[in-house]
């Protein structure tokens, strides 16, 4: 007999019975559970050549079932370097459900195939190696408690081969609007947007707690959609944000264009590659796009990490299997995130996206030679994401350079640069010969000694990809180009210079850095979401240098900034709040160059804004409608709340009906409504008898209690239970079609006989 252990008094009553009538209670007293030992940790795609520390993680395991029938079992796993372990007591807390034959199972929270092909929820949700090394203490251990009675104990265990466990990058996005997105449109958009970043987070290579984005500004820009030419605004708007984005500490910038019904199907650009010099930081993609797909953002930051298209530089792979730890989705057939869905072949699933196994880890460094596409720019690199976001990052004092090329050979330097202490540089110096290219970057110090020296390739005619997804030659006049160099403390000139060694252009680094203070706001403040303020500052250099500012807000006591504008010339900033969400860890920061060095300062203690604004409550919807509600149907209501500054708190459908001509009314019936969307708020009105009239009315509470009605305007949203169809109306509709669909089946009839 096949059973658990566990025993209450209920079972004990059970088990007599069952001894006391065998014959009806047979079964199979034989069987066993092995562990075929094939098992694995999973985070995005199988057989990964190493676990990334701190990302979600489950444990793909196969087991062998003899028994006849199905039976539940406990599973333990022993993880983190010996340092964990998990029991996995299945969907009901009584065991995982094992069916006979061969299954396979994902621990934790199932699915297991083919017993429950639907995972459940668990706590945690995965499994997590928060250290680094080789892991060779992995164990899975089926039914640790000898729970089931099996013919053979001793197979129930096995072990793992030794698991490399690497660390990540941070991957650090900025989100950039380039058009002012607000109420409820910005809030749909903002809930797609979550879904980009959700996909990326979970494709990419990169530990769950080192993965961040925030919102920025609205742009002011000359942009219209329709009319955008994206070398233009890389030029004069983008690479700003790319400039804003490194002082910052952000790895990737994407700038949101508004685009509905202008750039179908044209959703997204790496605006600074494949091009010379390249740019890795931006991004462009469009709302539509965002709305559209889930893989958007993924992809086109993809390219920045030397991914392409498998139609025409990438490697020929399209498909691939999806491995969803937090959306227990594995073992999927999907399309590779970096194809068009329009140039997949036949048969590959177009709507299930991921990563393929070479893009995310195997794939090496490999040049592509690009020379026969006609451009200047001799290739682009070839390369897997987990050997860029698990290598060592550097971080060092750099310089944040940026400027023009011209087609007629010079140099435009008149640009804010900033000497930070801590930076990524995109380019290691070569001080002993420079690498090739046909401009040098030159650091010297006062005797114009060289201390380093980096060469770059800057050309005029670029690679984009045109509407028929094939990478066609752009031409430009201008190169733009955005480094972060490493500094050499005693640099005191900074040149360009050409092929042939002429000096294009020069700054001097003068003696001192500037020194700021942030007198408002400084702490302690409270400020209302939705007001202008001025935020104000002190600065000084003692070399009578010019100073230029950058400044930028944290909502998070410091531990992300959001720039607010560069190149700012006055000692004051007027901030927009509409935006921002109540929160009382604010600090503002004010950053100065003279052109080169630089200094900061910020708030010297948090200050709060406070939320005044309500909720906004749009498009609210019934089904059935208001003329069709019959006898005792339910009326689904349905309504759109956002709320920029603080997020909903809740939102309540309110009701009354009567049914004695109006002379009656009930007291008003609350009910609260349930999240079908981020945005999208579902209730139910019960069903009524006919002539009843119903009126409702939709309140909506924000997390900072604001509170917000719509009642159309006083005079409610109104309904009438109207009569049910009578069986003879319907028959006097039905009977006519009838009768014409019996002639037209015979005119058709007389006219295949005619043919014959």
């Amino acid at each position: 007999m096949v059973m658990k252990k566990r025993l209450t008094c209920s079972t004990l009553v059970v088990l007599l019975f069952i001894a006391m009538s065998p014959a009806i209670f047979s079964q199979s007293a034989s069987g066993d559970l092995i562990n075929l030992g094939i098992a694995y940790p999973v985070q995005v795609v199988w057989d990964a050549k190493a676990l990334v520390a701190n990302k979600s993680t489950a444990i793909r395991l196969f087991i062998q079932s003899t028994f006849t029938s199905r039976v539940w079992v406990d599973i333990n796993v022993t993880y983190n370097l010996g340092m964990n372990w998990y029991l996995e007591t299945g969907p009901y807390g009584d065991g995982i459900p094992i069916d006979p034959g061969y299954n396979t199972v994902y621990i934790p929270g199932g699915p297991t195939f083919p017993a429950r092909p639907i995972g459940w929820w668990t706590s945690p949700i995965a499994l997590f190696w928060n250290r680094t090394g080789n892991d060779d203490n992995i164990g899975v251990s089926v039914d640790p408690s000898n729970e089931i009675t099996e013919a053979n104990e001793s197979n129930n265990d096995c072990g793992f081969d030794t698991v490399r466990i690497a660390k990540s990058r941070k991957l650090r996005i900025l989100v950039a609007r380039a058009w002012h997105f607000s109420g409820e449109d910005w809030g749909i958009l903002h809930e797609k947007l979550r879904e980009n970043m959700r996909f990326v987070l979970a494709t990419y290579p990169v530990a769950d707690n080192m993965f961040s984005w925030s919102v920025g500004r609205n742009l002011s820009s000359s942009y219209t959609p329709g009319l955008f030419d994206a070398d233009y605004y890389y030029h004069w708007y983008i690479q700003d944000l790319s400039v804003e984005a490194r002082c910052l500490g952000y790895d990737k910038v994407v700038v949101l264009i508004h685009g509905r019904k202008y750039y179908d199907p044209w959703w997204g650009l790496a605006v600074g590659m494949l091009r010379e010099p390249e740019d890795r930081v931006p991004v462009i993609v469009v709302d539509n796009g965002i709305m559209a797909i889930s893989d958007l953002i993924a992809h086109e930051i993809g390219h920045t990490y030397y991914l392409w298209h498998p139609h025409d530089i990438g490697p020929p792979v399209n498909e691939t299997m999806r491995y969803w730890v937090l959306y227990r989705d594995y073992q999927r057939r999907a399309s590779t995130f970096m194809s068009y869905r329009s140039r997949l072949p036949e048969g590959v699933p177009i709507d299930v996206r991921w990563i393929d196994n070479g893009r995310y880890d195997s794939d090496p460094k490999t040049w592509i030679d690009l020379t026969e596409l006609g451009t200047e720019v001799d290739g682009t690199w070839r390369w897997n994401l987990f050997d860029q976001l698990t290598s060592p990052e550097v971080r060092i004092p750099v310089i944040v350079i940026s400027g023009f090329i011209f087609n007629n050979g010079t140099v435009d330097f008149d640009k804010d640069w900033y000497r930070l202490q801590k930076g990524k540089p995109d380019i290691l110096s070569g001080q002993v010969a420079p690498q090739k290219g046909n401009y040098t970057i030159l650091m010297l110090n006062e005797e114009r000694q060289v201390l380093s020296q980096t060469s770059f390739n800057a050309s005029f005619t670029y690679l984009l990809t045109d509407s028929n997804d094939t990478l066609t030659k752009q031409k430009t006049d201008t190169a733009p180009f955005v480094f972060s160099l490493p500094f050499f403390e005693d640099t005191r000139f900074i040149q360009i210079r050409n092929s042939t060694g002429q000096i294009l252009a020069e700054r001097t680094i003068t003696t001192n850095s500037p020194t700021v203070e942030v007198i408002f706001p400084n702490g302690g403040e409270y400020l209302k979401a939705g007001a202008n303020y001025t935020i104000t500052w002190k600065a000084y250099d003692q070399d009578r240098d010019e100073l230029s500012y950058l400044i930028a807000y944290s909502q998070d006591n410091g531990e992300n900034w959001i720039p607010l504008a560069s190149n700012v010339k006055e000692k004051q900033y007027v901030w927009d709040t509409s935006s921002v969400s109540q929160g009382n860890r604010y600090l503002i920061k004010v950053i100065a160059t003279d052109g080169i060095n630089t200094g900061e300062d910020m708030s010297d203690n948090p200050f709060e804004i406070l939320d005044l604004t309500p909720p906004v409550i749009s498009n609210i919807t019934q089904s059935p409608p208001q003329d069709m509600v019959q006898p005792n149907r339910t009326v689904i209501v349905k309504a759109n709340v956002t709320d920029l500054n603080s997020g909903v708190r809740n939102v309540t459908l309110s009701y009354r009906y009567a049914i004695n001509n109006e002379t009656t009314w009930s007291a008003w019936k609350n009910i609260s409504m349930t999240p079908e969307t981020e945005i999208t708020y579902t209730g139910n009105i019960s069903g009524f008898s006919t002539g009843a009239l119903v009126h409702y009315k939709v309140f909506a509470i924000d997390n900072a209690s604001n509170i917000a009605v719509s009642d159309n305007n006083g005079k409610y949203y109104v309904y009438e239970v109207i009569p049910e169809f009578p069986s003879y109306a319907v028959f006097s509709i039905l009977i006519p079609i009838s009768v014409i669909a019996i002639v037209l089946a015979k005119k058709k009839h007389n006219k295949a006989c005619n043919k014959s």
